[in-house]
């Protein structure tokens, strides 16, 4: 990818390389290392876009914006853009959501992971305020 971009610094961090904008020193593009199991799973669970890609399917789409409001790493008003993307997600598609393969990917995160996914899924069906 460093080829592809040239013009951009590149960050790199244990878990992203980040591609950063010289003029406005924001970034642009960041690159996620798989060093977690909930994100080599998203390998597994994907669905195919075209004929060259593919995208998170919708269990996994949840449990990464999950997985990125529950990091201990993040910014705290990133971690209120994945709630709301999260609840975004669940609210569109909670009569397709899969709750057995999103509580055992919620597991993937970290353990209990599943238990908790669930609750906020529930939380977001019966209209309750969010707690992450």
């Amino acid at each position: 990818m460093r080829a592809g971009f040239p013009r951009l610094k590149l960050e790199d961090f244990p878990v992203v390389s980040r591609f950063i904008d010289p003029k406005t020193k924001k970034p642009l593009i960041d690159v996620m290392r798989p060093n977690n199991q909930s994100l080599q799973a998203a390998f597994k669970y994907s669905v195919p876009v075209g004929k060259s890609h593919l995208i998170p399917d919708l269990e996994m789409a949840i449990v990464s914006k999950f997985a990125a409001m529950v990091c201990p790493n993040r910014a705290q008003s990133k971690k209120l853009i994945d709630g709301g993307d999260f609840a975004d997600m669940v609210e569109t598609n909670k009569t397709k959501i899969d709750l057995r393969k999103l509580r055992r990917l919620g597991e993937k995160v970290y353990k209990g992971g599943g238990k908790e996914i669930i609750q906020l899924v529930d939380d977001i069906k019966f209209g309750r305020p969010l707690r992450f």
